[in-house]
């Protein structure tokens, strides 16, 4: 015999093994974890026909704003679409627009279905510093965060608080 007990073996059936114990656990994965990936439950019907959390809590919906005069609008009436029970507020932070964003925001006021609407205008100081103003300005315990450049889809705020109540969760995110 010459050579370490390691010379006599074959790569071919050390792949096959290897392969196989692969397949052995992806199989394990699927068929007795389910989804695994998934980290919650997505947000569906289900969700929706949960019976409504006794108390809503009140929401801060937070809009950073850099020339977006044209967009923000949508942002807005997006809002309007929700039929969320609880109190709700807005807080828009222009960040030094120079296209109109602050006027374009300030006439929703009075039209958000009885959100109260907050505008402040700050030096240019990037999205982030905008997001922190209004944290600053949010009163609520809870806070939303909506582009103004992008809108959300009807009943997504009330599906989401419905997802988080109760729970011990800070965070909801959605498609």
């Amino acid at each position: 015999m010459t050579g370490s007990p390691c010379s006599d073996y074959d790569p071919a059936m050390v792949w096959t093994l290897l392969s196989a114990a692969a397949l052995a656990a992806w199989a394990w994965l699927f068929a007795a974890r389910g989804a695994f990936w998934r980290t919650r439950p997505r947000l569906d019907a289900a969700a929706d026909a949960a019976a409504p959390p006794d108390r809503w809590p009140a929401v801060a919906t937070v809009i950073p704003a850099r020339t977006e005069a044209a967009t923000i609008a949508r942002a807005l009436a997006s809002i309007t679409a929700q039929d969320y029970p609880g109190a709700l507020s807005v807080v828009v932070v222009d960040d030094g627009s120079d296209d109109g964003t602050e006027d374009a925001a300030r006439r929703w006021e009075g039209r958000l279905k009885g959100a109260v609407l907050t505008v402040f205008r700050q030096p240019h100081a990037g999205a982030g510093a905008a997001r922190n103003r209004a944290l600053k300005e949010a009163k609520t315990e809870f806070v939303a965060f909506l582009d103004a450049d992008d809108e959300w889809l009807p009943g997504k705020l009330e599906r989401s608080m419905a997802e988080i109540r109760g729970t011990e969760n800070i965070l909801v995110a959605h498609d």
